[in-house]
């Protein structure tokens, strides 16, 4: 059976999502875990690879075991994982379903604490004390939404990803008091994208670089300029959608064609 499962972390502790060599990480944990119930290794597949001290609300990963009931399941996982990881939902769905290429869309908040040093959000969120010019931040962000090449603003390369348009349906500022959040929902992210996209938006906050500047990086892609990849530690995977399974499949065969 084909399990699909829904989980929140705490990355401060972890080397990232995916299993390393000599690294403690979220799916070395909980691939320890599934050992101990099924009595056999599982392999699982995440939708999202974050890295180190990275944190979600709705990581989703899906692994394929015998049959059990998902209610007992869900419950010996959290028996058996650290306190930092909790698993919020495991379901049953079909092989078809796969969690990383069957995604339509991920939404990502960076949280910034920018008063007094907030104890209590240390290694939760970005301690900024900079005056920051919050109108500039929120035009800069209306530059991100749209399809675009993002070849500036992550560190994948072309040999790795020679495709780097990326389309982003959502990016704001939200502030309540002292915190912020960019929250950013778009189809797909590269690597450190979130991180570099949200430095360059503080960078604009705080006067180092202008909208322009951000602008020209969106219109040329060029991989040597200068980009500020801001500290892991305000990051959360916030949701994943999936598209259904006839959405899936016609991605599928237009892949198979050569198409995007």
């Amino acid at each position: 059976m084909r399990y699909k499962v829904t989980l929140a972390y705490v990355g401060t502790a972890y080397a990232g999502f995916q299993s390393q060599i000599n690294a403690r990480t979220i799916q070395d944990e909980i691939e320890r875990a599934l050992l101990t119930i099924f009595r056999k290794p599982v392999r699982i597949v995440s939708a999202s690879r974050t890295d180190q001290g990275v944190h979600a609300y709705g990581q989703v990963f899906h692994f394929d075991a015998p049959e059990k009931d998902p209610r007992k399941l869900k419950y010996s996982l959290n028996g058996l994982l650290p306190g930092d990881i909790h698993i919020n939902a495991v379901e049953p769905v079909s092989e078809e379903f796969h969690a990383r290429y069957q995604v339509r869309a991920k939404t990502y908040a960076y949280l910034i604490n920018n008063g007094e040093r907030d104890v209590f959000y240390e290694k939760r969120a970005f301690q900024c004390h900079y005056d920051l010019d919050y109108a500039k931040m929120e035009e800069c962000c209306e530059l991100f939404v749209g399809t675009h090449d993002f070849g500036s603003f992550n560190t994948s390369t072309y040999e790795e990803h020679p495709d780097q348009v990326r389309t982003i349906y959502v990016c704001r500022l939200v502030r309540r008091g002292d915190r912020l959040v960019l929250l950013f929902k778009g189809s797909g992210f590269l690597r450190h994208m979130v991180r570099i996209m949200t430095g360059m938006i503080f960078e604009v906050g705080r006067g180092k670089k202008t909208v322009a500047e951000v602008r020209e990086f969106l219109e040329h892609p060029c991989k040597s300029k200068r980009r500020y990849n801001i500290d892991p530690s305000g990051l959360y995977l916030l949701k994943i959608d999936y598209m259904n399974e006839e959405d899936y499949r016609l991605k599928k065969e237009r892949y198979l064609y050569g198409e995007r």
